[in-house]
């Protein structure tokens, strides 16, 4: 703030007040217009309360968290090579689940299992549990969770009112963010979608994407972009 009074005051002596207040206008209408830009971009493309379908044995991949994209933005279009930063799905944990309900193993007979006791052995944390709940006690609570939320969405279904979040690459790949339990979990059970909010969209993919906000029926696409049609992004335009 006191740079910036700084900054007004030399402006002020080198060229009056008239013309400081026209480059005050100017700066604020700069400002207006990118927040109007952006608030644009927000209600056509990133409503976050809007929710697509996803068949769960097509998400794959994910970005870690120290590698997902680099902006102050919540949600939206955004370029770059951050889509690129993604690993395999089934490692730790998630490899767990696996074993335990898939392979039907007790969560002893886990690699997770027992990597998890070496380490409160000793004195490493294990990173599903809170800094101040590392106990074995602790860790046995949360494998318990885990049977319990299994068990739920296998006798109940898949609860929609607790969406994944997903980023969408440069392809239309899913990349998953947040939800890896649920995730799994609807893999083995074999759910054929489950919802999730898209949180970022890799800027090329959006272009595509608006190449079908002109047609209301799939018959109505070119062949050269039949491919995307299937996409759970994009399948909403292209309503018959």
């Amino acid at each position: 703030m006191i740079n910036n009074i700084k900054i007004f005051r030399a402006y002020y002596k080198k060229y009056g007040v008239h013309r400081l207040i026209l480059i005050c206008a100017k700066l604020l209408l700069s400002k207006v217009i990118t927040k109007l830009h952006m608030f644009k971009l927000w209600i056509k493309y990133t409503n976050i309360d809007s929710k697509i379908h996803i068949d769960p044995s097509k998400i794959n991949y994910k970005i870690p968290s120290d590698r997902s994209p680099k902006t102050l933005k919540n949600k939206g279009i955004i370029g770059g090579d951050w889509d690129i930063n993604k690993k395999r799905f089934w490692t730790g944990p998630r490899k767990a689940l696996k074993e335990r309900f898939a392979e039907n193993k007790s969560w002893t007979d886990t690699d997770y299992y027992k990597i998890g006791m070496r380490k409160l052995g000793s004195g490493e944390e294990i990173n599903r549990l809170d800094f101040n709940k590392q106990s074995t006690e602790e860790f046995h609570t949360y494998l318990e969770e885990l049977d319990n939320l299994y068990d739920d969405i296998r006798d109940n279904g898949y609860d929609y009112n607790y969406p994944i979040t997903i980023y969408i690459g440069r392809h239309g790949e899913i990349l998953l963010r947040h939800g890896n339990h649920r995730t799994v979990i609807s893999k083995i059970l074999g759910l054929e979608e489950i919802p999730a909010i898209v949180v970022y969209r890799h800027k090329e993919w959006q272009k595509k994407r608006e190449k079908f906000e002109t047609y209301d029926t799939q018959s109505e696409v070119p062949r050269k972009y039949s491919h995307p049609i299937d996409h759970p992004d994009i399948s909403f335009t292209c309503n018959e």
